[in-house]
């Protein structure tokens, strides 16, 4: 079944479309923020942060920035909420930067020192450049973007910046460094993960379990019995199992060499005899209602 996706125009949504065309199974759509008309007609509305969209039931958004709804997918992972976005997708830098030849030798432009805060898409464009990131890591942006010492540097505090990007640089092999793993950690990002993110299933109920006791273990088993069902209505005494009947019905069967551990599984899965329902079928008191299947000793 085709899907109709509706695309809003903005700066970004380009690398949405990118992502999406060609999919046999998606009807592209690039919508006006302004204009609902075209967008009745789609099943989903896709859109970046919190600019203009047309009015649509199931719009989603990928925020970059600002407040967030239940079906949005959010390039930090500091705006991940219990009640609101359970998806983050980081923001794809586009090929083009990562396509260019960062310049060399060392410069003062290779360091770029984040303060007061910038915005994600800053942040991880310069990674892609090769520049070397120096914040703060009350910075919850830095936090999500930077592995400090690993692909950047993070101080504790506004003093320590001046130290740090003196200490750079005096070692330009530890920029160039930094530089390359900065450009490794953004290159695996892409547009076509977060439409993936966005276009994903929301989750509608929660799976029922099945109980956890001896009636679901018997029912689990029950089919793999054969002939061994007989043992259901089994009793145990001391070191054997005995199946009270007249003639060829009656058997014991030794359970002495079990060990404790066995054993103690044994007396579990044996339910007494007034609690259980003649034969191979009836209720277990406690349990889930519905018929309820042997209590086989080796459950």
């Amino acid at each position: 079944m085709t899907q109709r996706v509706g695309i809003v125009e903005h700066e970004l949504h380009t690398g949405l479309l990118a992502a999406l065309r060609g999919r046999a199974d998606i009807e592209l759509v690039v919508l006006e923020p302004w204009k609902d008309g075209n967008a009745a007609d789609c099943d989903v509305v896709l859109s970046v942060d919190d600019g203009p969209a047309p009015r649509h039931p199931d719009t989603r958004r990928y925020v970059t920035a600002g407040v967030t709804g239940a079906r949005d997918v959010v390039a930090i992972r500091s705006q991940l909420r219990a009640n609101g976005p359970r998806v983050c997708a980081p923001f794809p830098v586009s090929v083009e930067l990562l396509a260019v030849e960062p310049s060399k030798p060392i410069d003062p432009a290779r360091i770029l020192v984040v303060d007061p805060p910038r915005g994600v898409r800053e942040i991880r464009e310069a990674m892609a450049l090769e520049i070397v990131v120096v914040g703060l890591r009350d910075d919850a942006v830095l936090r999500d973007c930077i592995r400090p010492r690993t692909d950047g540097v993070l101080v504790a505090t506004p003093a320590d910046l001046d130290a740090a990007v003196a200490n750079l640089r005096r070692r330009p092999d530890e920029v160039d460094r930094l530089g390359l793993e900065a450009r490794a950690a953004v290159a695996g990002a892409s547009w076509r993960r977060v439409a993936r993110a966005l276009l994903r299933r929301p989750l509608e109920a929660v799976p029922t379990l099945s109980p956890f006791g001896s009636s679901a273990v018997i029912q689990r088993w029950s089919p793999r019995l054969g002939s061994a069902g007989r043992w259901a209505t089994a009793r145990l005494d001391e070191d054997a199992l005995v199946l009270d009947g007249q003639g060829a019905e009656s058997a014991r069967m030794d359970i002495s060499s079990l060990s404790p551990l066995k054993r103690h599984a044994l007396e579990r899965a044996i339910a007494p005899s007034d609690a259980r329902a003649p034969g191979l079928s009836g209720t277990v008191p406690g349990d889930a209602e519905g018929p309820a299947t042997p209590n086989a000793p080796w459950a």
